[in-house]
């Protein structure tokens, strides 16, 4: 029986590109605001002390506020998971910008256990278990009682089936990855795994 639910974030539960051209947008912003025509970088190292207009940037870019907004069924679904079973975020990637992530979107007011791999640190990221266990003691539900619901069959799915979780793959038109695993249920979008979680879970 299905008793709990986790969620991958990117591409998932909010379009990857969407955050792009917003780290994109907040650099141009920040360069702008540093300095005027030929001076811009110039000026925008000299405030900052970094001897790297790209580690300027890259910096901008991983630590801005996103303007993003969840996939419109996202919030649909989480509302009608709860209180069915436990819901849960595991999210690979940088962790000040995860955590950004997760602030503009708010969907750890909507789930009971978010799980950020880079606690762990970079060896740590998926496919490694460490923080597909870590979800599953905070969930307090055993392992072949969830499903991971996500979207890159290059990583996503590898420990979540070794794990004994199944597993479905939201894949839907302009995602990085799409191509689904032989292992992992197929889905177009976010309602459509929902369907597939409603016959599981009786």
């Amino acid at each position: 029986m299905i008793r709990a639910v986790v969620f991958d974030l990117d591409d998932t539960l909010f379009p990857e590109a969407a955050y792009v051209a917003s780290g994109f947008r907040a650099v141009g912003e920040a360069l702008a605001a540093a300095g005027a025509r030929g001076d811009v970088l110039d000026e925008a190292l000299r405030q900052s002390g970094i001897a790297s207009a790209v580690s300027w940037c890259v910096a901008r870019y991983r630590e801005h506020r996103p303007d993003i907004t969840l996939f419109p069924e996202a919030l649909e679904v989480l509302e009608y998971l709860r209180g069915k079973v436990k819901t849960g975020l595991l999210t690979d990637g940088r962790l000040v910008a995860q955590k950004s992530k997760v602030a503009a979107l708010g969907p750890a007011t909507r789930v009971d256990a978010v799980v950020y791999s880079d606690s762990f640190g970079r060896e740590n990221w998926k496919p490694s278990a460490v923080p597909y266990r870590a979800v599953a003691e905070a969930l307090g539900v055993a392992h072949d009682a969830r499903v991971y619901v996500a979207d890159n069959p290059q990583k996503d799915f590898i420990t979540a089936r070794n794990l004994r979780w199944r597993t479905i793959q939201s894949a839907r038109p302009g995602q990085t990855h799409t191509a689904a695993p032989p292992s992992a249920a197929h889905a177009t979008d976010l309602r459509a795994a929902l369907a597939v979680l409603a016959g599981w879970m009786g």
